[in-house]
């Protein structure tokens, strides 16, 4: 469980955020955390949205599976049991302060081969708002809001 403290302690300060990398057993080796923090101070609140999605974040995988399925193309559609196969990255989680939007955004990707050695990736944004996904949006601009 993360604390206002660890943050300010292991967390690097980028002026007007807080980074750091977590990992998430089973999405990848690391995910960039940010913590938005206006005039250099992150919220309790922030801390207490983002320990929630790391409490819950496997409840939320079968929505975002469904929603990589369903926004397959024709050939991806080819390629669905190695799609559906690939591991799900946790690329960047973002919570932000005071969003009236979402309290916490999840970039996650799968890769797959396209051909001998390009591979293709599918990349989600999946906003989230009082512990429950939002919106989620296949993407290839993973910093625009999903209603942009």
């Amino acid at each position: 469980m993360l604390t206002l403290e660890t943050i300010k302690s292991d967390f690097t300060d980028l002026t007007e955020s807080y980074q750091n990398e977590e990992q998430f057993e089973g999405h990848g080796d690391f995910c960039d955390v940010y913590f938005v923090a206006g005039k250099k101070e992150v919220k309790q609140s922030q801390v207490d949205v983002y320990n929630s999605f790391r409490q819950n974040f496997k409840s939320y995988l079968p929505k975002i599976e469904d929603k990589i399925k369903s926004s397959l193309t024709n050939y991806e559609s080819s390629k669905a049991d190695e799609i559906r196969n690939a591991t799900l990255y946790f690329e960047v989680i973002q919570v932000p302060q005071d969003n009236p939007k979402y309290d916490l955004v999840l970039i996650c990707s799968k890769y797959y081969k396209k051909f001998l050695f390009l591979k293709q990736t599918i990349t989600l944004r999946v906003e989230f708002k009082n512990g429950t996904i939002a919106s989620i949006k296949r993407t290839s601009d993973s910093t625009e809001d999903n209603d942009a």
